[in-house]
């Protein structure tokens, strides 16, 4: 399965970049309430709960989407002080959603694309190596 993880590479190419997370760590599309501004729609480090505005799609076969979904679920919760997202129902089917969705984008790419964010803005670009 191929998911993203926080890379600084082609970081400052853009103002509102950002990159509070840990290199390599597994990001995860940060979805807000109502009350969230445009930097918090980020992708947010697994790890860290830091956040950053690029991530570099690699492949981890181990992965399963029932995997990564239980994932995303607990990441939410804890971001909320939650133990669950049950009290979230609307916000808790938004999320497997647009999860399910940006997966299925994701698809078409080869591992090696950088994935940026800007608030609902997502682009791809094919990492060049220098050298």
């Amino acid at each position: 399965m191929k998911i993203l993880v926080a890379t600084n590479a082609g970081q400052g190419r853009r103002h509102a970049d950002l990159f509070e997370a840990i290199e390599g760590e597994m990001v995860v599309l940060e979805l807000c309430s109502d009350s969230c501004g445009p930097r918090f729609a980020t992708f947010r480090g697994v790890e860290s709960g830091r956040s950053t505005t690029t991530a570099l799609l690699v492949d981890r076969p181990e992965f399963r989407l029932s995997d990564l979904l239980k994932l995303i679920e607990l990441d939410h919760a804890k971001h909320f002080g939650l133990k669950d997202l049950s009290e979230m129902e609307d916000f808790h089917c938004t999320l497997i959603r647009e999860t399910i969705a940006f997966q299925c984008s994701l698809n078409s790419l080869e591992p090696g694309y950088i994935v940026r964010r800007k608030g609902l803005e997502i682009t791809a670009k094919k990492l060049l190596r220098a050298g």
